[in-house]
């Protein structure tokens, strides 16, 4: 019988012993006589690492992809952990290809050029004034829609992660303070309650707080529903 052969393209920027520990998780070994009875019915996987950091620009530069796609690939590569002057060194060396994408943009109505935008205030410290002004100068035209949309999208995303921390910190607080209350009534708490209650729910903590007054153990407190 013949099994179909996938490949798997894998695209990775920054340090390789983050990428083989993700490796170790996402391939656990196996037992050898598992492993053979399995095969004959697996597809045959490979998987294409592309390690963006050890890709030069000139050579990111001449694959075959859209502007966008390039310019995407480039960031990646290089913005990480770059200073504002290193981040505007390179929106200048990239002019010709900033051009492009926004040229792109106006023809398909997309706004490569806004996630890109963001993606730089994101990930540096550059002035959004000054990483605008180094984008316009490559542009045929002045464009202010990508700085506002950009703006707007890290409006929404320091909202949304604003409101996730908010709700962990509820959640902790909680789980703290049921935990201080059954230890008052049950005395110390096992090591497995205590974790229990660091990976609870909100639904699950309101739920147990409520039994504490009529339970008789802890066992009672987090019997299934």
């Amino acid at each position: 019988m013949t099994t179909p052969h996938d490949t798997y393209l894998l695209t990775t920027f920054g340090d390789s012993r983050q990428f083989a520990a993700w490796l170790r998780a996402v391939l656990p070994r196996r037992p050898p006589d598992l492993v053979a009875s399995w095969l004959r019915y697996q597809p045959h996987l490979t998987l294409v690492v592309d390690d963006l950091a050890k890709r030069s620009e000139s050579e990111l530069q001449r694959r075959r992809l859209r502007p966008a796609g390039i310019l995407a690939q480039l960031a990646m590569r290089t913005l990480t952990g770059c200073d504002p002057p290193q981040a505007l060194a390179a929106l200048r060396r990239w002019g010709p290809l900033l051009a492009a994408v926004a040229a792109e943009d106006e023809h398909c109505g997309s706004e490569h050029l806004s996630a890109f935008f963001w993606y730089l205030l994101h990930v540096t410290e550059t002035d959004p004034r000054d990483a605008q002004m180094a984008i316009q100068q490559h542009l045929p035209h002045p464009r202010g829609s990508f700085m506002s949309t950009a703006e707007k999208l890290r409006s929404e995303g320091l909202a949304q992660g604003l409101a996730q921390g908010q709700a962990l910190g509820l959640v902790a607080g909680r789980a703290a303070t049921l935990g201080r209350l059954l230890t008052r009534r049950f005395g110390p708490l096992p090591s497995e309650v205590e974790t229990r209650l660091q990976a609870a729910t909100l639904a699950e903590l309101d739920s147990w707080t409520d039994r504490i007054l009529d339970a008789g153990s802890l066992r009672e407190v987090f019997r299934a529903q």
